[in-house]
């Protein structure tokens, strides 16, 4: 028998793999080559039980397989749940930074062989569109601090130059300036 052209003929159906694998005369090494090349847990999971008790290489082979076809399967669903996860966040107004690492860091957990590269690839936009948001907030929020330290800066000035006004020892013109200053911070206002 040619085992390397039967093992190739067989190749792609797990139903002709399974008989090649359970052949009596079939040698080891097509044995294990057959079970290897198994597309789908459920073919596995069967050469996994029916060879547990009688050929325990043929046995290992399918256990592993099986073993990391499952892995592979769980990577998948859950880079697919970290996408939604990251789609719900894209869509939030407001996001809170701790939320992005998490999802970051249960990203870089998953194995990266076993993602899909268009996983790949829409999760690094979704983070890169997170991240830029994230950013323009941080710059809107310094924005922010920034004319409220001008404002504070502007604003003793104006108290002092009111009360000098008040008293009378302050002209018009002292006071008009303390006024333009702090009505120019206010013009400053940060439209966000």
């Amino acid at each position: 028998v040619d085992w390397p052209a039967t093992l190739a003929q067989a190749h792609g159906d797990d139903e002709a793999l399974l008989a090649l694998a359970r052949g009596a005369q079939t040698p080891l090494a097509v044995k294990q080559a057959a079970v290897e090349a198994l597309a789908t847990e459920a073919a596995l999971k069967l050469a996994e039980r029916e060879f547990r008790s009688h050929d325990r290489r043929v046995h290992q082979v399918a256990k592993q397989r099986l073993q990391a076809l499952w892995a592979q399967r769980q990577t998948l669903e859950r880079a697919g749940q970290l996408l939604q996860n990251a789609h719900g966040l894209a869509a939030q107004a407001d996001v809170a930074v701790n939320r992005i690492t998490e999802l970051e860091r249960a990203w870089q957990s998953l194995d990266a062989a076993a993602i899909a590269p268009a996983q790949q690839a829409e999760f690094s936009a979704l983070m890169a569109q997170l991240a830029t948001r994230l950013r323009e907030r941080a710059d809107a929020e310094a924005r922010h601090k920034r004319w409220q330290a001008e404002a504070a800066a502007a604003l003793a000035p104006l108290q002092a130059a009111c009360t000098d006004a008040a008293a009378g020892t302050l002209d018009r013109t002292g006071l008009g300036a303390a006024i333009g200053a702090a009505h120019a911070v206010s013009l400053a206002w940060p439209a966000e």
